[in-house]
Order: C-alpha cells, then sequence, then structure tokens
C-alpha cells in the first residue's frame, strides 16, 4: 500500500456514503408524502453530493467518479443512470431499490452500493425483503471472513451460503475483487458461485493478504440469476485500452482525447463528460453526443447495459470497499445495519453461520493504552 494512500480512500470512501446517504434520506423522508421520484434527479443529487465532497479534501491531487451513480429496481441490479436528454424512470412506492456509485482520490477508489425498500411496510413483497436480507447477510459474513491468511475462494463460498440461507440465488456478474490503483475491475476476482463450473467462469484462488484493499459484492436473486439486457440502452461507459482505430469525425477524436487524458480507465456517461468539460470551448453538448455516437459504432467503448432479471423476481445488492491491515479491517464505505419488520424476518438454521456472525469485527482500533502502539505499527504500512 502506497504512502498516503489509505487516507485518499478514505476521505473518497467520505464522500461516497454522504452521497448514498443524501439519496436514501430523501427516499426514507419522502416516503410518507410521495409516490415517485425520478432517478435522473437522485443520480444527480448522489453525484454533486459526493463531487462536493470530494473538493474539499487533497485539493492539489486529481479525483472525482470512478462509476457515476446508478440505480437497480426490482428486478434490475444497476447501470439505470437516465441522461438529460433520454427518457427518465421512476421509482415508486414499495420498490427494492440499490443504489451504486464509486470515485477515487489521485486513482486511489473505492465503490460502494446501498439496497432499501422505499416505504417499507407490512404490504411490501416478502420476495423483496427475502433477497434483502440475503444480501445483508452475506455483506456481514464477508466482513468478519475476510481476515489475512484467508483463502478467497472460503470467502466466496461464505458470500454464497450467505445468500442461500435465505433462498436466494447468487448472482455472480457482480464479483469481489482485489482493487489496484486506476482501476476498480482489474484485480484478482472472488467467485461467490460454486454451480459456475465452465472453464471461463473459474477464477484463481489467491490468498487474502494484509496492506491490500477490496471491494465486495452481495448480490442476491429470487429467481435463477439469468440476468438479460432489456430494452433500456446503456448509459455508462467505459474507454477501451485499444483505440488504434481511426475516427473520420474532428469531434469524435476530442472526445476520445479527452476521455484519455480525463477518466482514464474510469467510468462514464454523458452528462459526466459535460460536466468534466464545461471549461473545453471545443466539446459542445452537440459534439460530445456526436463523437460518442462514432465511439460506440467503431465499438471503442465498454457499455454497462442494464441488466434484469425475470420480470416477477427481486435482485438485491450490496457493495462495500474495505481495507485489511495487519491488525485491523477498516471500512471505506459504510455497511449500513438493516432494519427489517418482525413479520418479515427469516431465522437462519445454518449453526456454523450464526457462529460467524458472532465473531467480532476488527474494525475500530483498540482503545486506551495500546493505540498508541497500534498507531506506532501501523504507521510504516504506509510507507510501504
Amino acid at each position: 500500500m502506497e504512502k498516503g494512500s489509505l487516507e485518499c480512500m478514505l476521505s473518497a470512501g467520505k464522500a461516497v456514503d454522504l452521497g448514498l446517504d443524501a439519496v436514501v434520506t430523501k427516499l426514507s423522508s419522502e416516503s410518507s408524502s410521495k409516490t415517485f421520484w425520478s432517478v435522473r434527479e437522485l443520480c444527480r443529487l448522489c453525484d454533486e453530493t459526493t463531487l462536493k465532497q470530494l473538493n474539499k479534501d487533497f485539493k492539489s491531487l486529481k479525483k472525482g467518479l470512478a462509476f457515476p451513480t446508478n440505480f437497480g429496481i426490482n428486478n434490475c441490479p444497476a447501470f439505470i443512470s437516465p441522461e438529460s436528454n433520454e427518457s427518465d424512470v421512476t421509482i415508486a412506492l414499495g420498490d427494492l431499490v440499490s443504489i451504486q456509485i464509486a470515485a477515487h482520490i489521485n486513482g486511489y477508489c473505492v465503490s460502494a452500493c446501498r439496497s432499501l425498500i422505499v416505504g417499507l411496510n407490512e404490504h411490501t413483497s416478502s420476495g423483496s425483503t427475502r433477497a434483502l436480507q440475503a444480501t445483508n447477510l452475506a455483506a456481514q459474513l464477508a466482513l468478519r471472513t475476510l481476515i489475512p491468511g484467508q483463502s478467497s475462494l472460503e470467502v466466496g463460498s461464505i458470500i454464497e451460503r450467505g445468500i442461500r440461507a435465505f433462498g436466494c440465488y447468487p448472482i455472480d456478474t457482480f464479483r469481489s475483487r482485489v482493487l489496484q490503483k486506476d482501476s476498480l475491475d482489474n484485480g484478482p476476482e472472488i467467485k461467490a458461485n460454486s454451480e459456475k463450473t465452465d472453464e471461463s467462469e473459474m477464477v484463481a484462488e489467491f490468498t487474502i493478504r494484509a496492506n491490500q484493499v477490496y471491494v465486495i459484492e452481495c448480490v442476491a436473486s429470487t429467481g435463477k440469476g439469468e440476468l438479460k439486457v432489456g430494452g433500456r440502452q446503456a448509459e455508462i461507459f467505459k474507454r477501451k485500452s485499444a483505440t488504434a482505430k481511426s475516427l473520420r469525425l474532428r469531434a469524435s477524436r476530442s472526445v476520445l482525447s479527452f476521455l484519455q487524458n480525463e477518466f482514464k480507465n474510469n467510468a462514464f456517461n454523458v452528462d459526466s463528460i459535460l460536466h468534466q468539460s464545461s471549461k473545453d470551448k471545443h466539446l459542445t453538448e452537440s459534439s460530445v453526443r456526436l463523437g460518442m455516437k462514432e465511439l460506440r459504432r467503431n465499438q471503442l467503448l465498454i457499455e454497462y447495459s442494464p441488466l434484469y432479471e425475470n420480470s416477477d423476481e427481486f435482485v438485491s445488492r450490496i457493495t462495500f470497499s474495505v481495507a485489511v491491515l495487519p491488525t485491523q479491517t477498516v471500512l471505506l464505505t459504510k455497511v449500513d445495519a438493516l432494519q427489517i419488520p418482525d413479520q418479515f424476518q427469516i431465522e437462519i438454521h445454518d449453526h456454523s453461520l450464526l457462529e460467524i456472525l458472532q465473531l467480532p469485527l476488527h474494525t475500530e482500533k483498540e482503545k486506551s493504552k495500546k493505540t498508541n502502539k497500534r498507531k506506532a505499527s501501523t504507521q510504516p504500512m504506509l510507507d510501504e
């Protein structure tokens, strides 16, 4: 872990948490007076809140969104992020909603996703509460299992068992992984679905090590976990590393150059390009949209299309980022405690999982006379 990296990620995590807090608070506080919410407005709220906080610290370092705010609703786990000139999507009272965003400071990324049921009450679908409880349990189990020396296969197995304890299916499209600088998705992966045994689905086992950062994905479906691209087009993109194709339009070349310099390996949408390029007179809204069309036509972008389970199923997603240190585990983004009414709570019968839940969380420094000793032992790690 490089010098100063932990401080950057803690600051980025704080910004991400504030952005997610703003959305969750708005949905929760207005659920008694409203029945519909605009996803576009909520995405803008989360992005703007996160960026405002990011800009308060490390003013000399480059920072921004590593993945713009996107939503999952009911049978869709992610990637709904309506552009300003495209049709909006609405969230309705009673929907199971997932909100994900990632940010970076100096290339050190954190990612988080929270799920909630808007206006949870006695009329809420039992399927949505079951999926929500499954991801919550999986997250709590993973947090207690992610310790130095542990096998990545064991961490994945624990996530899978937590999800299946509620009769849900683990979706392996979203995988936990080691976080590396300047990238959210290039690190070694942790597989959480033992049923997928195709060679193309296999990942190499590795050992959880101290001084590494992990993003943990817990995604549960009440269906069979067979996600398919729906009718909504991709609204979030990432630049492909290979860009050898010649582009006909000057606007396309300008946009591609801007993406290489400003976003590198981070994801973006058209609105985030327009926000970042507001001071560049060569990148107008019309030229950005024109350039994006040619980049997509030439397959120079990775496209994140919304994925869907069967329409009568529910998908819940919880994501958090965590730094594993020699003597403690540091949560970089929050894992909220789940509040479910008694009538929806499902009893867990797997005693081995219950035993893991009883393990202490290694997320706080020892207090009193051990505090100074802890600081002394962790400081050299930041200089490695």
